[in-house]
């Protein structure tokens, strides 16, 4: 995956561990192994962290970009909001609209 995907997947990511109020260490450790594995530049990642942690707003994932590879996109999206064990009705949600936004 090119550099510009793992950026889109990683806000992505970072938007729906905050999506059930707020993001918890297992959720976090695994969005930034995740960028840090793709090499996604530690400027980037302490930004998206700071957002999350200071509840700020968090840009919005660019869904063409994630159009691209809508498998890995969807499974990612499953893995984090399942890492946690527990399913947030808003968790739900969020993921219905990203499938219907990945779908269209």
């Amino acid at each position: 995956m090119d550099l510009e995907y793992e950026i889109e997947l990683m806000r992505l990511l970072c938007r729906l561990a905050v999506v059930d109020g707020a993001a918890v260490p297992t959720e976090v450790n695994m969005i930034v192994r995740r960028a840090r594995y793709h090499r996604i530049p530690e400027d980037l990642i302490a930004a998206q962290l700071a957002a999350m942690e200071s509840g700020g707003d968090l840009p919005a994932p660019d869904i063409a970009i994630l159009r691209t590879d809508i498998p890995l996109t969807r499974s990612n999206a499953r893995n984090l909001l399942a890492i946690d064990g527990v399913l947030h009705d808003s968790e739900v949600l969020a993921f219905q609209r990203l499938d219907l936004a990945l779908s269209t």
